[in-house]
């Protein structure tokens, strides 16, 4: 499930700020787990989130586009499961990989992703 939360903002009305992906059925094994980013999308409060489910913020350089995929955006798990273990490795993060239960992408990022696919897609030659 994809929902994406939203900050109150006196000048523009809600503001998406981060998009929350629940991965239950993610399969460490591949490389790239695509999701899809055409709404709408289910909005969250602060009140709906929860600190009992174990999530992971994704960074810009963990995320991709395959252009046979529009609409999706891709995380590349390798760079996410090397983060993970060297945080670990530095006792920063004392759980393992199956235990995360959510993603967190910043709106920027995913706004930042698309924004090169579609300037590549649409380049002068």
């Amino acid at each position: 499930m994809i929902s994406v939360y939203y900050i109150e903002d006196m000048d523009h009305g809600f503001v998406p700020t981060t998009l929350t992906l629940r991965i239950d059925d993610i399969n460490w094994n591949n490389t790239i787990h695509y999701f899809p980013v055409q709404g709408p999308f289910r909005r969250i409060t602060p009140e709906d989130v929860s600190e009992e489910v174990l999530s992971l913020s994704i960074s810009f350089g963990e995320l991709c586009i395959n252009y046979n995929k529009p609409d999706h955006i891709g995380i590349y798990l390798p760079a996410v499961k090397k983060r993970v273990n060297q945080m670990r490795g530095r006792g920063e993060f004392p759980y393992s990989l199956f235990e995360i239960r959510k993603f967190h992408i910043h709106m920027t990022n995913i706004e930042d992703i698309l924004a090169i696919n579609r300037f590549e897609l649409f380049s002068w030659s």
